[in-house]
Protein backbone atom coordinates (compact mmCIF):
# COMPACT_ATOMS: atom_id res chain seq x y z
CA UNK A 1 0.00 0.00 0.00
CA UNK A 2 2.80 2.44 -0.51
CA UNK A 3 6.14 3.19 1.02
CA UNK A 4 7.33 1.72 4.27
CA UNK A 5 7.83 3.98 7.23
CA UNK A 6 11.08 5.63 8.24
CA UNK A 7 9.32 7.21 11.25
CA UNK A 8 6.21 6.63 13.32
CA UNK A 9 4.00 9.17 15.02
CA UNK A 10 2.93 8.51 18.60
CA UNK A 11 -0.03 10.41 20.00
CA UNK A 12 0.24 10.74 23.78
CA UNK A 13 -2.77 11.66 25.90
CA UNK A 14 -3.43 11.98 29.61
CA UNK A 15 -7.03 12.65 30.60
CA UNK A 16 -10.14 12.93 28.43
CA UNK A 17 -12.44 15.32 30.23
CA UNK A 18 -12.58 18.86 31.53
CA UNK A 19 -9.73 21.15 30.49
CA UNK A 20 -8.28 23.79 32.81
CA UNK A 21 -5.41 26.16 32.21
CA UNK A 22 -3.37 25.00 35.20
CA UNK A 23 -2.63 21.79 37.03
CA UNK A 24 -2.87 18.38 35.42
CA UNK A 25 -6.05 19.33 33.55
CA UNK A 26 -4.00 21.58 31.28
CA UNK A 27 -2.95 18.26 29.71
CA UNK A 28 -6.54 17.07 29.28
CA UNK A 29 -8.54 17.06 26.08
CA UNK A 30 -12.30 17.24 25.81
CA UNK A 31 -14.21 14.21 24.55
CA UNK A 32 -15.11 16.11 21.40
CA UNK A 33 -11.51 17.11 20.70
CA UNK A 34 -10.28 13.56 21.32
CA UNK A 35 -12.80 12.12 18.85
CA UNK A 36 -11.89 14.77 16.24
CA UNK A 37 -8.19 13.90 16.55
CA UNK A 38 -8.73 10.15 16.28
CA UNK A 39 -11.23 10.58 13.44
CA UNK A 40 -8.84 12.84 11.55
CA UNK A 41 -5.94 10.39 11.91
CA UNK A 42 -8.19 7.50 10.87
CA UNK A 43 -8.70 9.22 7.51
CA UNK A 44 -5.00 9.52 6.70
CA UNK A 45 -3.08 7.10 8.92
CA UNK A 46 -2.93 3.46 9.92
CA UNK A 47 -3.25 2.86 13.67
CA UNK A 48 -0.74 0.38 15.05
CA UNK A 49 -0.02 -0.93 18.51
CA UNK A 50 2.98 0.18 20.49
CA UNK A 51 4.06 -3.47 20.34
CA UNK A 52 4.19 -3.09 16.54
CA UNK A 53 6.27 0.07 16.91
CA UNK A 54 8.76 -1.75 19.15
CA UNK A 55 8.98 -4.62 16.63
CA UNK A 56 9.54 -2.03 13.88
CA UNK A 57 12.30 -0.35 15.94
CA UNK A 58 13.94 -3.76 16.39
CA UNK A 59 13.81 -4.38 12.64
CA UNK A 60 11.32 -7.24 13.10
CA UNK A 61 8.37 -5.62 11.33
CA UNK A 62 7.67 -3.09 8.63
CA UNK A 63 5.06 -0.40 9.12
CA UNK A 64 3.18 1.68 6.60
CA UNK A 65 4.53 5.19 6.05
CA UNK A 66 1.52 6.72 7.85
CA UNK A 67 1.65 4.53 10.96
CA UNK A 68 0.51 6.09 14.22
CA UNK A 69 0.34 4.69 17.75
CA UNK A 70 -1.78 5.98 20.64
CA UNK A 71 -0.70 6.06 24.29
CA UNK A 72 -2.20 7.29 27.55
CA UNK A 73 -0.29 8.26 30.68
CA UNK A 74 -1.42 7.86 34.28
CA UNK A 75 -4.26 5.33 34.03
CA UNK A 76 -7.17 7.74 34.38
CA UNK A 77 -10.64 6.19 34.40
CA UNK A 78 -11.54 8.52 31.52
CA UNK A 79 -9.33 6.35 29.32
CA UNK A 80 -11.72 3.44 29.82
CA UNK A 81 -14.97 5.40 30.00
CA UNK A 82 -14.44 8.12 27.38
CA UNK A 83 -11.50 7.22 25.15
CA UNK A 84 -12.04 3.47 24.73
CA UNK A 85 -15.38 3.79 22.88
CA UNK A 86 -13.76 6.21 20.40
CA UNK A 87 -10.74 3.97 19.96
CA UNK A 88 -12.99 0.98 19.32
CA UNK A 89 -15.08 2.99 16.84
CA UNK A 90 -11.96 3.69 14.76
CA UNK A 91 -10.27 0.34 15.43
CA UNK A 92 -7.32 2.08 17.06
CA UNK A 93 -5.23 0.09 19.54
CA UNK A 94 -3.73 2.02 22.44
CA UNK A 95 -1.22 1.52 25.24
CA UNK A 96 -2.00 2.75 28.75
CA UNK A 97 0.84 3.46 31.17
CA UNK A 98 -0.47 2.80 34.67
CA UNK A 99 1.65 4.01 37.62
CA UNK A 100 1.55 0.99 39.92
CA UNK A 101 2.16 3.07 43.04
CA UNK A 102 -1.31 4.62 42.54
CA UNK A 103 -3.20 1.30 42.46
CA UNK A 104 -5.86 1.53 45.15
CA UNK A 105 -5.87 5.34 45.08
CA UNK A 106 -9.25 6.67 43.98
CA UNK A 107 -8.09 9.90 42.35
CA UNK A 108 -4.93 11.89 41.79
CA UNK A 109 -4.34 14.43 44.53
CA UNK A 110 -3.68 17.20 42.02
CA UNK A 111 -7.26 17.00 40.69
CA UNK A 112 -8.60 17.00 44.24
CA UNK A 113 -6.46 20.07 44.94
CA UNK A 114 -7.76 21.99 41.91
CA UNK A 115 -11.37 21.23 42.84
CA UNK A 116 -10.68 22.30 46.42
CA UNK A 117 -9.04 25.58 45.37
CA UNK A 118 -12.03 26.46 43.20
CA UNK A 119 -14.47 25.92 46.08
CA UNK A 120 -12.63 27.65 48.95
CA UNK A 121 -11.75 31.27 49.54
CA UNK A 122 -9.29 30.61 52.36
CA UNK A 123 -7.07 27.62 52.95
CA UNK A 124 -4.99 27.00 56.06
CA UNK A 125 -3.20 23.76 56.82
CA UNK A 126 -0.10 22.28 58.42
CA UNK A 127 2.29 19.86 56.81
CA UNK A 128 5.73 18.78 58.03
CA UNK A 129 5.58 21.25 60.93
CA UNK A 130 4.94 24.19 58.58
CA UNK A 131 1.77 26.26 58.37
CA UNK A 132 0.44 27.27 54.97
CA UNK A 133 -2.21 29.88 54.24
CA UNK A 134 -3.76 30.83 50.90
CA UNK A 135 -6.57 33.10 49.70
CA UNK A 136 -7.30 31.80 46.17
CA UNK A 137 -9.71 34.52 45.00
CA UNK A 138 -8.52 34.91 41.40
CA UNK A 139 -7.35 32.47 38.77
CA UNK A 140 -3.78 33.67 39.29
CA UNK A 141 -4.14 33.14 43.08
CA UNK A 142 -5.40 29.58 42.45
CA UNK A 143 -2.50 28.86 40.08
CA UNK A 144 0.01 30.13 42.61
CA UNK A 145 -1.60 28.23 45.51
CA UNK A 146 -1.79 25.08 43.39
CA UNK A 147 1.92 25.27 42.49
CA UNK A 148 3.00 25.99 46.08
CA UNK A 149 0.87 23.27 47.64
CA UNK A 150 1.89 20.79 44.97
CA UNK A 151 5.52 21.62 45.73
CA UNK A 152 4.93 20.74 49.39
CA UNK A 153 3.07 17.53 48.57
CA UNK A 154 5.51 16.39 45.88
CA UNK A 155 7.99 15.22 48.51
CA UNK A 156 5.44 13.13 50.41
CA UNK A 157 4.53 9.50 49.86
CA UNK A 158 1.27 8.79 48.05
CA UNK A 159 -0.49 7.85 51.29
CA UNK A 160 0.73 11.00 53.08
CA UNK A 161 -0.43 13.17 50.16
CA UNK A 162 -3.85 11.55 50.36
CA UNK A 163 -3.81 12.15 54.13
CA UNK A 164 -3.12 15.86 53.69
CA UNK A 165 -5.91 16.11 51.11
CA UNK A 166 -8.30 14.38 53.50
CA UNK A 167 -7.19 16.59 56.43
CA UNK A 168 -7.80 19.86 54.58
CA UNK A 169 -11.13 18.63 53.23
CA UNK A 170 -10.13 18.22 49.58
CA UNK A 171 -12.57 15.45 48.78
CA UNK A 172 -12.56 13.15 45.81
CA UNK A 173 -13.85 14.47 42.51
CA UNK A 174 -14.99 12.81 39.33
CA UNK A 175 -12.02 14.46 37.55
CA UNK A 176 -8.74 12.64 37.88
CA UNK A 177 -10.26 9.35 38.94
CA UNK A 178 -7.94 6.43 38.36
CA UNK A 179 -8.67 2.98 37.05
CA UNK A 180 -8.76 0.25 39.65
CA UNK A 181 -7.44 -3.25 39.00
CA UNK A 182 -10.73 -4.40 37.46
CA UNK A 183 -10.86 -1.36 35.13
CA UNK A 184 -7.30 -2.06 34.01
CA UNK A 185 -8.14 -5.67 33.18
Amino acid sequence: RGEMSSSVEVLMFHDVGEVKDYGPQKYSVTEEHFERVISSYAETHEFVSLEDVVAWLNGEKELHENAVAVTFDDGYLSTKEKALPVLEKFDAPATVYVPSNFLGVDSMYAFRLIHFLEKNEKIDFECNDETFSFNPESLEDRRQAYNEIKGVLRNLTVSKRQGVMDRIGAGHTSAGRLMDEEDIK
